[in-house]
């Protein structure tokens, strides 16, 4: 019992100690994916940024299925089975093969090389990380994490430095980030299947259940809704509006990065925590905070530093990105309510909540980007996340997990 008591504080002084240095690493790695799309809007043409966000909004729904859900199913059943350790490799190697078999099926519909570059750089950022990060959550080894980040930072670097000094064509950079990525994500593979049971890969399929289909519907909704709105505006509009709403959402998203890096270090709390909401409260005030801080910062220096570095190409982008960081406030709360419900084992009731957004507002926005064009996706983002924090909220109150008397005691 002693051994576990002191098991549980080393762990608690790890996550502790990664509350600056992990969100920094994390800031710093997004932070150059950001920066990577300033460059490329500042380099290229409108028409050819636009065409870059289309290829890039299509990726991201694409290798979806190639992590359905399972990073979180790992964590949340971390201590069924040893599943991390015994199913890490299958997941793995299940994600290799369904992105595959999208890759192939898409170079028989679209024969566009950026479009493949695109699609596989996509998948070595997102989804391997993600599927990596259940090993690192469930010992809190965040510092290993941290080092990681900072690694691909460095490398990713020398890309940019090549892309805004020696103006190499954009299917160039895409390679060599591609490069960047494997080599990264090469050593974290050698390193974590060593300890993980690689011998039972084939017994893997037994997991598939409908209780892993529901992390996966779970899984694969979030980015449809959070990305919903960008996404019809490369279908509803064109050319200079769909680059200058995508980087304007680039922007507002790297604001967001402190917020993503907050979720996923509180997640094994609320898991383990009897009462997750008192966690989740904490955690909106100090994220709100955070928030006002850089919507201050922007509308003070934005204007003149979106000036310096796009001149008048984008004239409405200053107003755009404001009124997207005001949204962030929205999205970092209805973040945290949400990720109560994924700690607490309550798929379907989220699943439920992600789909009537997504029926909802694919009508709704599309309405409004018809009407208001882009200022009407603004308001879609805006209404979509109130719909979010509203019904999560009824949700957690209908399960339990709000009370009168738990929101006095956080204020106390």
């Amino acid at each position: 019992m002693l051994k576990v008591a002191i098991s549980i504080q080393s762990l608690q002084r790890q996550a502790s100690n990664s509350n600056l240095t992990f969100p920094a690493s994390v800031l710093i790695r997004q932070g150059l994916s950001f920066l990577t799309n300033l460059l490329l809007a500042r380099t290229l043409l409108p028409d050819e940024y636009a065409t870059y966000v289309t290829y890039y909004n299509f990726s991201v729904y694409i290798v979806l299925a190639a992590n359905f859900g399972f990073s979180e199913y790992m964590l949340v059943k971390s201590n069924q089975q040893n599943t991390i350790e015994r199913y890490l490799a299958f997941f793995l190697s299940l994600s290799v093969s369904i992105f595959t078999i999208a890759f192939a099926t898409i170079t028989m519909v679209d024969s566009s090389p950026l479009y493949y570059l695109v699609l596989t750089k996509v998948f070595l950022e997102t989804i391997i990380p993600e599927l990596l990060l259940p090993w690192y959550q469930k010992t809190a080894n965040f510092k290993k994490l941290t080092t990681i980040n900072f690694a691909f930072s460095v490398l990713s670097t020398g890309m940019l430095i090549l892309l805004f000094f020696f103006e190499i064509p954009l299917t160039l950079f895409l390679t060599g980030s591609i490069i960047v990525s494997i080599v990264v994500t090469a050593q974290q593979l050698y390193n974590i299947l060593k300890k993980s049971d690689v011998a039972a890969i084939p017994t893997g399929f037994s997991l598939i259940s409908s209780d892993l289909i529901n992390y996966g519907l779970n899984y694969v909704t979030i980015p449809v809704y959070m990305r919903l709105v960008p996404f019809l505006v490369v279908i509803l509009l064109k050319g200079k509006e769909v680059a200058e709403f995508n980087l304007a959402f680039t922007i507002s998203s790297a604001a967001l990065i402190l917020s993503m890096s907050k979720i996923k270090i509180i997640l094994p709390k609320l898991i383990e925590d009897s009462q997750p909401f008192n966690v989740a409260l904490k955690s909106i005030s100090s994220i709100s905070a955070v928030n006002l801080g850089i919507l201050i910062l922007f509308i003070i220096s934005g204007k003149p530093i979106i000036h310096l570095a796009f001149g008048e190409t984008y004239d409405n982008l200053y107003i755009l990105t404001v009124l997207l960081l005001v949204a962030n406030f929205l999205q970092s709360i209805s973040g945290i309510l949400a990720a109560v419900l994924v700690a607490k084992k309550f798929q379907k009731q989220k699943l439920k909540i992600q789909i009537e957004v997504i029926v909802t507002f694919a009508i709704a926005a599309t309405l409004l980007i018809m009407v208001l064009g882009i200022y009407g996706a603004i308001l879609a983002v805006v209404l979509m996340y109130i719909q979010v924090i509203i019904r999560t909220a009824f949700t957690l109150n209908n399960l339990g997990f709000i009370s009168f008397s738990s929101l006095r005691n956080t204020k106390e």
